[in-house]
């Protein structure tokens, strides 16, 4: 009795009424569950402790019970991790959580000698946690792996086989004991019962699937549960390889995540850690990896996935976390989820491109002129001309469009690969253009038009390639663009200064715009074999190419 007095004693004075209000009032309005946490802790170590004494109940144990329940409500608050999530807050505030997760470290260093057991709770049913009897003995509930064998591990396993989630309910006569830190079984358990619960299909599952699975998605299930019913369950949503399953707690040693991630589909009994590496992995590979998460056991892998996803109705800490969260609660969004990712990146790709070809052949010629004797052949308003028909015109129309096709490469490395060829053939048109002065005999005027025309045909080329593969609108964009073009050097050659040219020089002039696309579709085939050559020279040979890929919890 003294014992658990001087604990009461201890807790009194480090936690304080005062204390626990200014936390509640301060956490915000939608963390319901940290609101909960924080009142609970409080109820625990002021109403309930006190009660218990006064009522002269046993004190170790009691003590071990209090200090097990704050040891839950301790790792509850830090996964919810309150301090990171409460930038809005000032300064004063945040010290005072600050100062609140200190009392609860010393809460947990409380209960610690006699409750080490007590991180069980706050796991998955792999934990094992025991209610006492009022016999004096124990109720175990937990996974059964941990807790049976025999027959009844194997009815169990059928169970889970058909998809049901089972908890083993047994009763012993002794309560758990610790041995070198670690939670140690009574060697005397009776089992009473298995619960098996069953998890229901979330809405468009199945079509969602079926979607992932035409458009070369490759889907991953991870889960804290039994690899047999998680199997079950994917193999009912009508996942491919749902039979490659592995229960990872049963993994000693050294856990190689990259061998693991290429042959199983299935992952069972996994910890967090494990879902981060095996992203890791994943990455590794070249995959873009999308993670979709509902629990505060997913946040390091949210946090570590390309793309992360929340489910609303999960928890709060998680929906944070994610850079999404579905509202409606179910995988019907994902395919427009997708659709618009490749959207996004297929259209800024093409923009980005068309904007940095007029880049590379300013560039290359300027470097070109600083040892040619010739003088740069633009004036402002004929690169404007160029510049609003063959790239910011376009680029904001084909911005808006929808786009399907599969993302591949990285950005950067996609945008100046498509702006290589366009580039180059232009700097290559103005330099030849810049080189038949002399023999033709032009003037600067001359040779100016000759230039502007020149670099208006590569450009539009440039734009056609830029729009494949061809659709109605991307065919009237090439078409009224060209139109445009046209009609500005006919009806506005003051505008523009642009001068009239002998027939001789329109026959040059007809010549370099058609070689343009031959100069362009020769450059295009040989930077793409650079870059096979490249990437193969780069990739180790176990690798895999780049893909898509989800992992569902």
């Amino acid at each position: 009795m003294k014992e658990l007095l001087g604990l009461e004693a201890r807790l009194e004075r480090d936690v304080h009424l005062e204390l626990f209000e200014h936390v509640f009032v301060h956490v915000r309005e939608d963390d319901g569950r940290v609101r909960l946490a924080v009142r609970e802790l409080f109820e625990l170590l002021h109403g309930d402790l006190g009660g218990r004494v006064a009522h002269g109940a046993d004190a170790q144990r009691h003590e071990h019970l209090v200090g097990v329940q704050a040891r839950v409500v301790v790792a509850q608050m830090l996964d919810f991790q309150v301090l990171d999530r409460l930038d809005d807050l000032g300064r004063d505030e945040r010290d005072v959580l600050r100062d609140a997760a200190e009392v609860f470290e010393r809460v947990e260093q409380a209960g610690r000698a006699r409750a080490e057991q007590g991180r069980g709770l706050a796991g998955d049913d792999r934990a094992v946690g025991h209610l006492d009897g009022d016999g004096g003995g124990a109720g175990l509930l937990g996974a059964p792996e941990r807790l049976l064998s025999g027959d009844a591990l194997t009815q169990a396993q059928e169970l889970a086989a058909q998809g049901l989630r089972v908890l083993a309910l047994m009763e012993s006569p002794d309560l758990p004991g610790i041995q070198d830190g670690d939670a140690q079984l009574p060697a005397h358990r009776k089992p009473l019962a298995l619960l098996c619960l069953c998890d229901e299909l979330r809405p468009q599952v199945r079509q969602t699937v079926e979607y992932f699975g035409r458009e070369g998605v490759q889907l991953k299930v991870i889960s804290g549960d039994s690899p047999l019913t998680v199997s079950s369950v994917a193999k009912r949503a009508g996942i491919p390889g749902a039979e490659k399953q592995i229960d990872l707690s049963q993994l000693d040693g050294e856990k190689d995540y990259t061998a693991l991630s290429r042959e199983y589909t299935v992952f069972g009994r996994v910890s967090p850690n494990d879902k981060r590496e095996l992203i890791r992995a994943l990455q590794r590979d070249g995959h873009g990896v999308a993670m979709v998460g509902d629990g505060v056991n997913d946040i390091p892998a949210l946090k570590t996935a390309d793309c992360s996803l929340a489910m609303a109705g999960g928890s709060d800490a998680a929906c944070r976390v994610a850079q999404m969260t579905l509202l409606s609660g179910g995988f019907d969004a994902m395919p427009q989820i997708l659709l618009e990712g490749r959207r996004v990146i297929n259209n800024i790709t093409r923009a980005a491109s068309l904007f940095l070809v007029k880049n590379l052949y300013s560039m290359l010629l300027s470097l070109a002129l600083l040892f040619l004797p010739f003088a740069y052949p633009f004036a402002p308003i004929q690169l404007t001309l160029i510049s609003t028909l063959t790239i910011g015109a376009p680029s904001f129309i084909l911005a808006l469009q929808p786009s399907r096709e599969k993302t591949k490469g990285r950005f950067l490395e996609n945008i100046l690969l498509r702006a290589l060829p366009g580039g180059i053939c232009t700097a290559a048109l103005l330099l030849a253009a810049l080189c038949l002065r002399e023999p033709l005999g032009l003037a600067a005027a001359q040779e100016s038009t000759l230039c502007t025309v020149a670099a208006a045909a590569s450009g539009l080329v440039t734009l056609a390639l830029t729009c494949l593969p061809f659709q109605w609108l991307r065919v009237c964009v090439v078409a009224l663009m060209t139109i445009g073009m046209a009609l500005g050097m006919l009806c506005f050659p003051k505008l523009f200064y642009l001068t009239p040219l002998d027939r001789d020089v329109w026959l040059i002039v007809a010549g370099l715009c058609a070689s343009a696309l031959p100069l362009q579709l020769m450059l295009s085939a040989l930077v793409k074999r650079l870059e096979h050559v490249f990437r193969r020279q780069k990739k180790a040979p176990e690798e895999t190419h780049s893909s898509e890929t989800s992992l569902f919890p």
